[in-house]
């Protein structure tokens, strides 16, 4: 049970890393 609640919070630290550097991507001429 609490490895499934870690494997969530990986899942949702990935999502946000992977929206931080598209973010940082598309700023960058």
């Amino acid at each position: 049970m609490l490895a499934k609640a870690e494997l969530a919070g990986w899942r949702i630290l990935a999502f946000i890393a992977g929206i931080l550097l598209a973010l940082a991507w598309g700023s960058t001429p």
